[in-house]
């Protein structure tokens, strides 16, 4: 069986708005399932998804079940708290960081240290992201075999496969009740 991958919440969001990057993704869902790739996430990347519906003027939405229908959703127990304590510690002991930090500073690491966190515990070899920061937190940290990288499927399809994908995931904003 092939090595599991994380998705972080930026890949969803860019379905979720419906954005260039959006077919991009769908071709690399496609691929992941051809080989039998479990995907993972975190309870985070559900959180942070589920803000844009619950915004003023929005009726609201649970996005738990679109993202459950092809990404297997873990919550964090005690190995992903101490892995994210870990990595969190790195990173303040690299940037020798002071316990004066912005609360949003502190927010972003601490949420970003869960998702690597996550995705080391479960065995991920390949975490997706497009926040262009986890790509220089890779660097900072000694986060093994995980490789961070960006959303691109390697085998591309042909035309006419391509617009056979016909994945269930979540609906554009538009269609949001």
């Amino acid at each position: 069986m092939p090595d599991p991958a994380y998705f972080e919440t930026s890949t969803f969001l860019e379905l979720l708005n419906t954005t260039a990057n959006e077919s991009d993704i769908r071709f690399l869902i496609a691929e992941l399932q051809r080989s039998k790739t479990r995907i993972y996430t975190s309870i985070l990347t559900v959180q942070e998804a589920s803000i844009l519906s619950f915004r003023r003027g929005n009726s609201g939405r649970d996005l738990y079940a679109d993202i459950a229908q092809f990404a297997r959703i873990y919550s964090m127990d005690k190995a992903i708290a101490l892995a994210a304590a870990r990595l969190e510690a790195n990173v303040r002991d690299f940037f020798q960081e002071k316990d004066e930090d912005t609360q949003e500073a502190k927010h972003r690491r601490r949420w970003d240290c869960i998702h690597l966190a996550t995705a080391q515990v479960l065995g991920c070899q390949t975490f997706y992201a497009y926040d262009k920061h986890f790509y220089t937190r890779g660097k900072q940290l000694d986060l093994g075999s995980l490789q961070i990288t960006r959303p691109t499927a390697t085998q591309p399809l042909l035309p006419l496969q391509a617009t056979q994908i016909n994945l269930k995931l979540i609906k554009p904003k538009d269609e949001l009740p």
